[in-house]
């Protein structure tokens, strides 16, 4: 995919309905509104332009992380295995309890075990955690603190943090798109980068890195 798919509003919108069409909550009434005019708000989704370019129209998780580099992170942990239905609920209770990195460090296992136990993989994930965030908080700390500059080679080498991981950092926090043939690791994450390279096709960018 080149990205086409995506490369209006309209297109996205129609996407959006035409998925969620089977859902009984929403039969009765489109996902999002096509006619809703640049300047009017509905209670489902404001259009004004003054949106940050960076969201999307399928409200990744990954988007509410855009100015924080453990909390994505720790989202694409907590997604592995596992569904966005699940992950919002728990991650939403972790992060109320523990809001940092550090904070992640001095915690109980066993107590963000029973946070996130509705995820699965209870105390290995809780485990994994904690040893993420020790790591993470040596990294920040080695590369005097520049969270928002680190490299593959460093943001791979933070336990529980893959290919996947990688992408969504490369994507939200250094801010770039990939290159030439679109292929990414998560459908989700897919979805997301085709619709920027759209966007960002649709206003004649010359370049793929957004802001």
């Amino acid at each position: 995919p080149d990205g086409t798919e995506f490369n209006s509003k309209a297109k996205a919108i129609n996407y959006m309905n035409t998925s969620y069409s089977s859902s009984s909550r929403l039969q009765s009434r489109p996902f999002i509104q096509q006619n809703v005019s640049p300047a009017t708000s509905t209670s489902l989704i404001d259009t004004t332009k003054k949106l940050n370019p960076l969201y999307s129209p399928f409200g990744l998780l990954e988007e509410l992380f855009l100015t924080d580099p453990w909390r994505l992170l720790v989202s694409t942990i907590c997604l592995n295995v596992t569904t966005r239905m699940q992950v919002d609920r728990a991650l939403y209770h972790y992060l109320q309890r523990w809001p940092t990195a550090e904070a992640t460090v001095n915690a109980n296992w066993e107590e963000i075990s029973t946070i996130i136990s509705s995820l699965g993989l209870g105390t290995k994930r809780a485990k994994g955690l904690i040893r993420f965030s020790k790591e993470y908080v040596a990294l920040i700390a080695e590369s005097n603190n520049t969270a928002f500059l680190l490299t593959e080679k460093e943001v791979k080498s933070l336990y529980n943090i893959g290919q996947y991981g990688w992408t969504a950092y490369e994507v939200f926090i250094l801010k770039q798109l990939p290159t030439g043939s679109v292929k990414v690791c998560d459908h989700a994450l897919q979805l997301y980068v085709e619709y920027q390279i759209g966007r960002l096709a649709s206003e004649s960018t010359e370049t793929l890195t957004f802001s």
